[in-house]
């Protein structure tokens, strides 16, 4: 039999569930937190009237006042002082797009800080220039010609790291002959003369002695201790290449090109 016909009436809908006695109150989320922007560096410091005028301020301190520290700065606050400066005026800080002028005058500001530090870092050095204050002697410094040996240091370097090892050993003679105190312009000139040697074997006693002599002037020289390391192992003295790059790791434990040169020594 057919069954009962559609009367058209809806099912009842279920109650809705009593709401809780005591609703939480819902916490409002805190709105999300914008990533602070990274400070920019100040360009007033970089801008050609503010660098010739601290280059014009530099040229009548003395060694602690163009690092900023007293006399009597330890030889570590010395360090920080200087790798600070070094992070804002060193050459390969400053921003490629920076004008020609800009980048000149940046690499004559680090030459001077380079010379305080040369000095200051050296604890014999030190000591001397101490005494040469203290007697009221002024520091005899002759700026434009540590700045002038400076540039050609600094292109005799490129010079290298394009193989052009005879045009860059004549810059570096030239910066010795205006600088003859800094150890690193003999230290790559010595390298130099091993590089251009006709038999390098026969030239290494030499060029090793002459780095080994600036770097008792200065034992934290990093390419003195790379480029000792080098010519032992291009003359076949892995034993010795590795002593010399040990010994600098022991001044410089953080250099990445002795700890490269002593990972692929062997290999």
């Amino acid at each position: 039999a057919p069954g009962p016909r559609a009367t058209g009436a809806t099912a009842p809908r279920p109650a809705p569930a009593p709401a809780p006695r005591h609703a939480p109150t819902p916490v409002p989320r805190p709105a999300p937190r914008q990533a602070a922007a990274a400070p920019r560096p100040a360009t007033s410091v970089l801008e050609p009237g503010a660098l010739q005028a601290l280059l014009a301020k530099l040229e009548d301190q003395d060694h602690f006042e163009v690092l900023g520290v007293k006399r009597d700065t330890p030889a570590s606050q010395v360090k920080i002082a200087y790798f600070q400066l070094a992070k804002r005026y060193h050459p390969d800080a400053v921003p490629s797009d920076a004008p020609p002028e800009v980048k000149k005058l940046c690499a004559d500001v680090f030459a001077r800080i380079g010379e305080a530090w040369n000095v200051l870092s050296d604890e014999a050095r030190r000591a001397e220039y101490l005494e040469s204050l203290a007697s009221g002697g002024a520091a005899d410094i002759d700026v434009m010609s540590i700045l002038q040996a400076e540039n050609l240091f600094q292109a005799g370097t490129l010079l290298v790291k394009s193989r052009r090892y005879g045009e860059a050993r004549a810059k570096f003679e030239e910066a010795l002959k205006l600088n003859p105190d800094e150890a690193e312009f003999g230290i790559w000139k010595a390298w130099c003369d091993f590089l251009v040697a006709p038999d390098q074997k026969r030239q290494h006693g030499a060029s090793a002695a002459a780095i080994e002599a600036a770097l008792k002037k200065n034992a934290r020289c990093v390419p003195g201790h790379l480029f000792l390391g080098q010519m032992a192992k291009l003359t076949g003295d892995l034993g010795a290449a590795e002593r010399h790059l040990r010994r600098g790791l022991q001044v410089a434990p953080e250099s990445a090109d002795l700890l490269r040169e002593l990972k692929y020594l062997r290999k």
